[in-house]
């Protein structure tokens, strides 16, 4: 969300390709995963199953804090308190779980104090593992002593139909309970079965979305319009964490005529509905026709859908809207399709000077090569990343 001339170029969010959007929300009930309960190491089949953390080494999670776990096809992966997580899982014969090669983001957190700490004391017990049991609802893993480190509760999916969602808009209401700062509008609209749009408080936005059962994410999504009320920090600040929680969405619920949708993180956010002719439903323009980072042309607070492109196969975490400025520049590279590419503190820029807009890709790279066919290859925290288009493909 950069101030200036380039301010509102695409933001492109790219996510985990293990399972955090199954993992984020909290304890529930529903149709339910079936585990069979009181059977200890490998008699458990986890795969297909998503849990939340609600104790480690015998002491609740530190207030404002979530920690999620989920398998799916051999793999585990979850929110860890500051960071994503992903893996391969074992299940040894003699019944003990451990996630041995964890990949983890390297976002870091001051709050709340000590979350680092507790993020650390996490995946260092999930890497060495433990003899592991299901008892009720509840996931236990135990240290070679036979202390119980890890105890999760079950997450269980909430049946809902994702075409409800269609054709619907919305108004945040609260975030974790509070309202949007005093004058500020913020909406979600649902254009059809992919598309999303509405107005962050400052400018507008347009996202692509996926939603099946009570999953849902938001892939990317890309700002648009005059960022001069971004001048004023609490509007500034609430447009950011907003987009952010977005990014970090996992799952949703319509209950009481509101929408709720929750956060890898553990943030609520609450909508009420908005009348069925705030829903502006006008034709998307091509991408050919589209002007990355265009002002929107359309008033009021839930514009026609702008281009966006949406993000593929990927390994690192979404939510990274929190870099520190787009203005600390560590490398640059011409292409030889004419963009410039950098390394900055707000993730990897690719400029377009001929119409003086850029992206923004939320990747945290250390080094980048061009390759003759203009695309990149980046060093990151999680691999190589090979960047084509929109897709970022991991090796490690």
């Amino acid at each position: 969300m950069g101030h200036g001339k380039l301010g509102a170029g695409i933001v492109l969010v790219v996510g985990l390709v293990v399972l955090l959007t199954a993992c984020g929300g909290p304890a529930t009930t529903g149709g339910a995963v079936p585990v069979e309960p009181g059977r200890t190491g490998s008699e458990v089949n986890l795969d297909g199953t998503e849990w939340v953390l609600a104790s480690l080494h015998g002491s609740d999670l530190m207030e404002g804090t979530n920690i999620t776990l989920g398998f799916a096809d051999g793999h585990a992966s979850g929110f860890a308190g500051c960071n994503a997580y992903g893996g391969a899982y074992t299940v040894a014969e003699d019944g003990t779980l451990s996630v041995p090669v964890m990949a983890v983001t390297a976002q870091g957190c001051v709050e709340p104090d000590g979350v680092m700490e507790q993020e650390a004391a996490y995946t260092q017990v999930l890497q060495t593992g433990g003899a592991y049991r299901v008892v009720d609802d509840r996931l236990e893993l135990q240290s070679v002593i036979g202390e119980t480190v890890l105890v999760f509760r079950q997450r269980v999916e909430v049946a809902m139909n994702p075409s409800d969602l269609v054709g619907t808009a919305w108004q945040l209401v609260s975030t974790n309970g509070q309202p949007p700062v005093e004058g500020t509008t913020i909406t979600l609209a649902f254009q059809d079965e992919t598309h999303a749009s509405g107005h962050a408080g400052c400018r507008e936005y347009a996202a692509t979305y996926e939603a099946s059962g009570d999953h849902i994410r938001f892939p990317s999504l890309s700002m648009s319009g005059d960022d001069a009320c971004l001048l004023e920090e609490a509007v500034y600040q609430q447009e950011g964490q907003y987009t952010d929680a977005l990014t970090w969405a996992t799952n949703y619920r319509l209950e009481d005529g509101l929408l709720e949708i929750v956060t890898a993180r553990g943030e609520v956010l609450i909508f009420e509905p908005l009348p069925a002719t705030a829903l502006q439903r006008q034709p998307r323009p091509s991408p050919s026709a589209a002007v990355p980072g265009a002002e929107a042309s359309t008033p009021g607070p839930l514009p026609a859908t702008v281009a966006s492109t949406t993000t593929t196969a990927t390994t690192i975490a979404p939510g990274w809207t929190r870099y520190d400025s787009i203005n600390q520049v560590y490398d640059l590279a011409f292409a030889p399709d004419g963009a410039l590419w950098a390394i900055t503190g707000g993730g990897l820029v690719q400029w377009d000077l001929s119409t003086e807009t850029y992206s923004r890709y939320l990747i945290d790279a250390s080094r980048m090569a061009v390759a003759p066919d203009s695309t990149l290859w980046l060093g990151t925290e999680g691999g190589l990343c090979h960047l084509d288009g929109d897709t970022c493909e991991i090796y490690s």
